[in-house]
């Protein structure tokens, strides 16, 4: 993962030193390597002494902080036909499949694929790349960002009277003196000209979901949920779980365990809260290490600061669920992780919320699988957009299984009845429940009832004595 930015003058002055400010405003998303285009020209170096002593001028260009996990590409990436230059976040993990060659990393796909009509190509390329990506591209007097069709990796963009300019984190927008600052949507491309900053959508969620077969098995999810995992270990030696002992995290940690040797887990919460103890119970059964963080009640105050600044807002809710992922991460950090996984969109897509209960007792299964739908177009707004936020703080590149596009597809084929049997199915996720037996998670986290991570760490019981009124 990493960081990327590009800005645009509107009056034709030099934009260097705020492509340098988006680079030192982000560079805990990334400080192994940094590039900059503008203007055509291209500079790049391990080091950000190196760019800063650049004497190079130029009124657009784009930027690049590099955090490298199986590769050490420095960016800007030039396109074959030398018609512009590329910055990218995210993985593409079919990337050999979309260039039909050897490369050296995921990176070099992109620009293989669009390189002939980026905007054209566009389309196509979202339809079949297989990851998560937010890319920058500069050409002849333009520049445009795009972002793939979940939101998985962010893109914020803005303007002042003089310039327009996007970038990874909308704080870094806000430190070169942009105010209001907007996330592009999923699926959408930002395009910054003289004529100002023009956004359209490309290939998003509406779209997709054209997409999804008509027919459905649990051998053809299984399957896509082998290749998903297969995709996201490949070039580990080792990695890290957010772990809470439920079926999501547990089906995660014995799958990707079965490809990375040393898979360590990550748990965190109030001292002696359910989550720590179950996840100590289930880690023993699995064989694996778990790391796992204690908050102590006096400490909460500071750690909920922290969780905050990071954030960006406040929202009790959301730093209940935050503060156990932030101490999680860290510990992580402090492990000497770059990569880590976790049961992210589970509950969405396999009805896992008991909403999904109330809305089939009191509506229609068809009320259900339009609920489905709605709450994978929200996830990039809160819960996407608060695992990188507090992944990337601590330069951690969290990968998400149950994302993939197509296990997506597999699971919303499925008849309702394979994710939620009845109004009165209080265990839900029958799907998931199905792979984690089948590939042999203790059965003990198998049958675990959701617990949302705010209660289970009993983070959010003392959030609420906290800011108590």
């Amino acid at each position: 993962m990493c960081s990327i930015g590009g800005v645009y003058s509107k009056n034709g002055n030099d934009v260097f030193s705020l492509l340098l400010e988006l680079i030192f405003s982000q560079k805990h998303r990334g400080s192994e390597g940094f590039g900059i285009t503008y203007c055509g020209k291209t500079v790049k170096s391990e080091k950000l002494i190196d760019l800063q002593n650049s004497f190079i001028k130029g009124s657009y260009g784009i930027c690049h902080s590099l955090l490298s996990v199986t590769g050490h590409q420095l960016q800007p990436l030039i396109s074959p036909k030398n018609n512009f230059s590329l910055v990218h976040n995210g993985q593409i993990y079919n990337f050999k499949e979309l260039s039909g060659k050897q490369l050296f990393n995921d990176s070099e796909s992109i620009p293989l694929f669009i390189s002939n009509n980026p905007k054209k190509n566009l389309e196509n390329f979202m339809q079949k790349a297989v990851g998560n990506y937010a890319v920058g591209v500069c050409g002849k007097n333009s520049l445009l960002a795009f972002r793939d069709f979940l939101g998985i990796k962010p893109v914020w963009f803005g303007e002042t009277s003089e310039v327009l300019a996007f970038a990874s984190e909308a704080q870094a927008l806000k430190k070169i003196g942009i105010s209001f600052q907007k996330p592009l949507l999923p699926g959408n491309l930002v395009e910054f000209s003289k004529s100002g900053a023009r956004e359209k959508k490309i290939f998003d969620l509406s779209d997709f979901q054209k997409t999804i077969p008509k027919k459905s098995s649990f051998k053809a999810l299984f399957e896509a949920f082998q290749q998903s995992i297969e995709y996201r270990t490949s070039g580990l030696d080792r990695c890290g779980v957010f772990f809470s002992g439920g079926v999501d995290s547990s089906t995660i940690a014995k799958a990707v365990n079965e490809q990375v040797a040393e898979t360590v887990l990550f748990t965190a919460g109030i001292a002696g809260s359910e989550d720590i103890s179950f996840s100590d119970s289930v880690a023993t059964k699995l064989g694996l290490n778990l790391v796992a963080t204690e908050i102590q009640k006096d400490g909460l105050p500071f750690l909920c600061l922290q969780a905050m600044k990071c954030l960006g807002f406040f929202d009790l809710m959301q730093l209940g669920i935050a503060i156990p992922i932030f101490a999680s991460a860290k510990a992580a950090k402090i492990s000497g992780l770059k990569v880590v996984f976790s049961g992210q969109g589970s509950d969405e897509i396999f009805c896992g919320y008991s909403s999904y209960q109330k809305t089939l007792a009191q509506k229609s299964e068809k009320a259900v699988k339009e609920q489905v739908w709605g709450s994978l177009s929200e996830m990039w707004s809160r819960n996407l957009f608060r695992e990188d936020i507090v992944s990337m703080h601590f330069s951690l590149e969290h990968r998400l299984p149950f994302l993939d596009a197509d296990f997506l597809r597999q699971a919303l084929a499925l008849p309702l009845k394979e994710k939620i049997i009845s109004p009165d199915d209080s265990l839900r996720k029958r799907a998931i429940r199905k792979i984690a037996q089948k590939i042999g998670v203790p059965q003990i986290a198998v049958e675990r009832k959701k617990k949302a991570v705010q209660y289970g760490s009993g983070v959010q019981k003392e959030l609420a004595k906290l800011f108590k009124h």
